[in-house]
């Protein structure tokens, strides 16, 4: 049965990746015609057809494509915007490294901002602060982060929002009470 199922919807993929397509150009707000969006589409149909609990009736298995095809299209623009924060990340080390115009005080602050920072992290449990540094460091998605550290998507989406609500919680008592 599991096979006649995959070999019916091997015969659909044309339909159900203009559909998947129609999705996630909606969602990334992307012409159906661009490449990225030709990209995720293609994944959704394949995360579609490799999956063993998909449903079987063409109307439900519509609804899946489409849940798939959001999932992806998300990633993409989390995947967009950790790009984005990367360049602003290197460009502003570059900036420090190449602006000599930065004042003494300027730099003096912003070394006390990294070590606030390096000290807020050291305070962190050790799930909290590998979860952080996979995800904001390595730019790993959670289910990366999970795989590797063995914990399930939840424990790391948890790990992940307490370490970040600790070290904002840190670095504010740290700038009120002059460290």
């Amino acid at each position: 049965m599991l096979v006649q199922e995959a070999r019916s919807l091997a015969n659909r993929p044309p339909a159900f990746h203009a559909h998947a397509a129609r999705v996630v150009a909606a969602i990334v707000r992307l012409p159906i015609s661009h490449a990225d969006v030709e990209d995720c589409a293609s994944e959704a149909v394949r995360r579609a057809l490799e999956a063993t609990d998909r449903p079987a009736s063409d109307d439900r298995l519509r609804a899946y494509i489409a849940g798939i095809a959001r999932h992806v299209a998300l990633d993409w623009i989390r995947g967009k915007k950790r790009e984005r924060v990367r360049f602003t990340d290197d460009a502003e080390a570059a900036s420090r490294v190449v602006d000599r115009t930065a004042s003494p005080s300027e730099r003096i602050l912003l070394n006390q901002r990294y070590e606030s920072l390096a000290r807020a992290l050291a305070r962190l449990p050790d799930n909290q602060r590998q979860a952080l540094l996979l995800f904001h460091q390595d730019s790993l998605d959670y289910r990366a982060i999970g795989q590797r550290l063995g914990v399930p998507i939840g424990t790391v989406a948890t790990w992940i929002a307490r370490g970040r609500a600790e070290l904002a919680s840190h670095i504010e008592r740290e700038e009120r009470h002059g460290q």
